[in-house]
């Protein structure tokens, strides 16, 4: 092989394991369409169990090991995982022909605590590598609130701790150029995110943290997009710069309000009915 070769393949090398060590994936959820109880089983003997949740899509299934292209934490254990409050499911089959979707599951992996799960409450999915539990052993711990971080070199977001159920973002803080780690859980330091814009005719606003400064007026204002890594029934705190008026047809806004200079107005999201309910 010419210089020329080489070079060329060292680059292709090099650029494939970048896109590899650096690729952003975007953890998925769905939702329990059932009640799941403390340590039932399948069986007499057995930790197995059907879950039926509300979606099957980005749940994958049966395993595969790494020579037949799974997906997951090292050689032999490319599995799928699904999580549901602080409990860990490996996912071993996936019947996606009835309704609602059914997957049979081993419940209580990786040493996680068997317990009952409400019907409507978020379920996690993803291959072993997204779960923190699996990274233990590289001295990684839970992230703390307020701390820098770079999205851009997570494996995925939102982050999540398998010791506290909680789900962690990565986004840019009050200071525009820092990204800051933040969780839509009360137990922890509330971190402000960057300044929500709302145009004279704006009707949306993205939030990635749990409290944010909203700037410019709208009379026209009908969606909070969902943050991933909302806890359900989880609530957002906006302080508004200007007066806005939110209304409750066209969107996720549950009743129509004015907002107050300076007076935070808390939204909470009701997840049965899908809804924003503001506190005043």
């Amino acid at each position: 092989m010419n210089t020329k070769l080489r070079a060329f393949a060292l680059l292709f090398t090099l650029v494939a394991l970048s896109s590899l060590a650096f690729g952003q994936a975007t953890m998925q959820s769905t939702t329990l369409s059932a009640a799941v109880l403390d340590a039932t089983t399948a069986a007499a003997g057995t930790n197995r169990y059907v879950l039926s949740v509300a979606s099957c899509t980005n749940i994958l299934a049966p395993a595969l090991e790494a020579t037949q292209g799974g997906i997951g934490y090292g050689a032999g254990n490319n599995y799928y995982l699904l999580f549901i409050d602080r409990e860990l499911f490996r996912v071993n089959a996936v019947n996606s022909a009835v309704s609602p979707c059914q997957v049979t599951v081993e419940r209580g992996f990786y040493g996680t605590k068997t317990t009952g799960h409400a019907s409507g409450v978020k379920v996690w999915t993803g291959p072993a590598n997204y779960y923190d539990a699996q990274d233990a052993g590289a001295g990684l711990v839970e992230p703390v609130a307020g701390t820098p971080c770079t999205a851009s070199t997570q494996r995925v977001l939102p982050k999540l701790s398998v010791a506290t159920g909680r789900a962690w973002n990565c986004a840019t803080g009050t200071t525009s150029t820092v990204q800051l780690w933040s969780a839509f859980d009360p137990g922890v330091p509330v971190v402000e995110g960057a300044v929500l814009a709302l145009s004279t005719a704006g009707t949306t606003i993205a939030p990635t943290n749990p409290l944010h400064h909203v700037s410019g007026t709208s009379s026209a204002f009908a969606t909070i997009t969902v943050p991933a890594a909302l806890a359900p029934n989880g609530c957002l705190a906006l302080i508004p710069d200007a007066v806005w008026t939110s209304t409750a047809s066209g969107g996720n806004i549950a009743v129509a309000s004015t907002a107050i200079v300076n007076k935070v107005m808390t939204f909470c999201y009701d997840s049965v009915n899908s809804k924003w309910v503001p506190s005043y």
